[in-house]
């Protein structure tokens, strides 16, 4: 471990202190990203439902909701799927092709998914929306619906209404659950800023340590070389 001495600390120069001042902004700047990524709930609710049609009421989303969020259904993906079950999920759920219209091979299969949603807080509604305004489906290890979109403030509590008006319990078998998520586009767009900012971080760290060693190093070096001649 260096040592300094007292006569070097007084002669310890600027450039230390710079190094420092890049430490304490490196450690303030990570803090920074790091309080942002915990403060604002992600997943308000991930909750188990029936699709029985009748009104699904859920519990309080809680206070620290900030952003924009998006309504899901999310169901079970039954593995392996052929081809025909695939295109018939996608007809269930009322997935539309590129062009905005339904597919020819879902003349014969119903679409089940015909939900409205309401927004409150307290007993004052905030927005409210319809699965026919979200016709799109994503495949990935779980399969999701969406129904709707909301953006929300701290420090305000808010409860969810569903209204399903199409029996859809043929779906149940899949297991589906009422999930509410920071939207994909604003979670992405929020950790790529978080990532910038800890990137940030690491290069005034980097910066700051090697002004501070190097100073400490060059401090070393000329205190021992009048005992080295």
């Amino acid at each position: 471990m260096l040592e300094l001495h007292f006569g070097l600390r007084r002669h310890i120069g600027v450039g230390f202190w710079i190094g420092v001042v890049f430490l304490c902004l490196a450690a303030l700047l990570y803090a920074k990203s790091e309080s942002e990524e915990h403060a604002r709930n992600w997943e308000p609710l991930d909750i188990p439902i029936s699709l029985h049609q009748g009104i699904i009421n859920t519990p309080t989303l809680g206070s620290d909701l900030d952003g924009g969020y998006e309504i899901l259904i999310e169901f079970d993906r039954k593995t392996p799927l052929n081809r025909t079950d695939l295109d018939r999920m996608d007809c269930l759920l009322g997935v539309l092709s590129p062009k905005g219209t339904r597919p020819d091979w879902c003349n014969d299969v119903p679409d089940l998914i015909d939900i409205s949603w309401t927004l409150f807080e307290g007993k004052q509604k905030i927005s409210d929306g319809d699965s026919g305004y979200y016709p799109g489906g994503v495949w990935s290890d779980k399969v999701y619906r969406r129904i709707g979109r909301f953006r929300a403030s701290k420090r305000h509590s808010y409860t969810v209404a569903l209204n399903v008006k199409r029996n859809a319990s043929e779906l149940n078998i899949a297991n589906p659950r009422l999930v509410i998520r920071v939207s994909l586009e604003e979670g992405e767009g929020y950790g790529i800023r978080i990532a910038i900012e800890q990137l940030g971080a690491l290069i005034l760290a980097l910066i700051g340590g090697t002004v501070v060693l190097g100073r400490l190093f060059f401090l070393e070096l000329r205190r021992r070389k009048p005992t080295e001649t």
